[in-house]
């Protein structure tokens, strides 16, 4: 390679480097406990005493009869099921004006998945673990900024691919004569670069499925939110447009309207029913929202809209192609497609991907102070 050539790659991943780096050792950071979320949820949010552990499934029909019993002249907004921790959650607000001005004043009770009785009433937030994964998933993704903060987290991502590319380029080059993973011990700055260039290209191939992952990561919330904007709400907008909520009395068994979303969505796992009546429904439909049952999968969401008063499915809204795509990546960036092992050696990566950074700062800064 030409000395011109050589030059201004090094200048490529010098300088895309050091822009990103305090950027880089914060998503390294916070990526670190995202591996192990379902193992801190677990942790911090153990099963609700109540739970019986046992196998089955009791109708979700008698919970929302038990929830508008125990608060007369509410109404019931959604139903959230959780197979993992083997429990339903009913929310109900006191009406669906005071539901639209403020959706936290839902009132939430937990219901045993199997026996359906009630094993915690009144709760509406995370447990500790859960509310600590969101904290560091909200830092992870957009920094605390918001929509602001994904864009210049996308803009690292693409940073750090430039920074790989060129420093695989710069590889062979610098590393000649020197040999795989050899350190050159006769001065400290010296190794350090041996060790850099090392660590560098081992972890090459596992850092830019990171990265581009990442990027795929930043475009899906902004992409996520315009499906559902310009293709989801529109379409359930549109449906009976004015017509009075469906209330209990006219509204069709819940459990037949969960059975018709399942068979609408084979191979996936109902997540949660909007009811009628709700600003992210239709007046007359249940939404149920479903997702993907395996743990690549797991990203892919698909509302179905289920008749109110007939149990019959009207329309099925699959996501567009190249949200699916987005989604089928999101597991390779934090690891989890693979169980513990996999989460254990993405974990080691990330920590020696931080030694990288620290390595690459300490290289810049004896650089800049030798003569001339």
């Amino acid at each position: 390679m030409k000395r011109r050539a050589l030059r201004a790659w090094d200048r490529v991943h010098t300088w895309s480097s050091l822009v990103v780096t305090v950027f880089l050792f914060v998503a390294g950071l916070t990526g670190l406990p995202l591996l192990f979320s379902d193992e801190i949820s677990d942790a911090f949010d153990p099963s609700l005493p109540g739970l019986s552990g046992q196998a089955g499934r009791a109708p979700v029909d008698a919970m929302v009869r038990d929830v508008e019993r125990a608060h007369p002249g509410h109404v019931v907004v959604a139903t959230f099921l959780d197979p993992r921790h083997a429990r339903v959650t009913v929310t109900s607000a006191s009406s669906w004006a005071a539901f639209r001005d403020d959706a936290d004043s839902a009132v939430s009770t937990v219901f045993d998945v199997a026996t359906g009785k009630v094993v915690l009433a009144g709760r509406a937030d995370n447990g500790p673990g859960d509310a600590f994964i969101q904290v560091v998933h909200d830092i992870h993704e957009s920094l605390f900024l918001g929509p602001p903060g994904t864009w210049v987290m996308l803009l690292v991502a693409l940073c750090f691919l430039a920074s790989l590319a060129s420093g695989i380029v710069l590889y062979a080059p610098f590393n000649r004569g020197v040999g795989f993973a050899n350190v050159r011990r006769q001065r400290t700055r010296t190794a350090w670069l041996d060790r850099h260039n090392f660590h560098g290209i081992v972890l090459a191939a596992w850092a830019c499925v990171v990265a581009a992952t990442g990027m795929l990561n930043a475009l899906e919330r902004p992409l996520f939110d315009r499906w559902q904007a310009h293709e989801v709400t529109p379409r359930i907008a549109a449906t009976d447009v004015g017509a009075p909520p469906v209330g209990p009395a006219r509204r069709v068994s819940l459990d037949r309207a969960i059975a018709a979303a399942r068979r609408a969505t084979p191979g996936m796992r109902l997540t949660g029913i909007v009811f009628p009546g709700s600003p992210y429904g239709t007046p007359v439909h249940f939404v149920a929202w479903s997702q993907g049952a395996s743990t690549l999968t797991a990203e892919l969401y698909q509302p179905v809209l289920v008749d109110a008063r007939t149990a019959t499915v009207t329309a099925v809204l699959p996501m567009p192609w190249y949200l699916r795509s987005i989604e089928l990546s999101r597991p390779l960036h934090f690891g989890n497609v693979g169980g513990l092992a996999m989460k254990i050696a993405w974990a080691a990566a990330d920590a020696l991907l931080m030694g990288l950074l620290g390595s690459g700062i300490y290289l810049w800064l004896t650089r800049r102070r030798r003569p001339g």
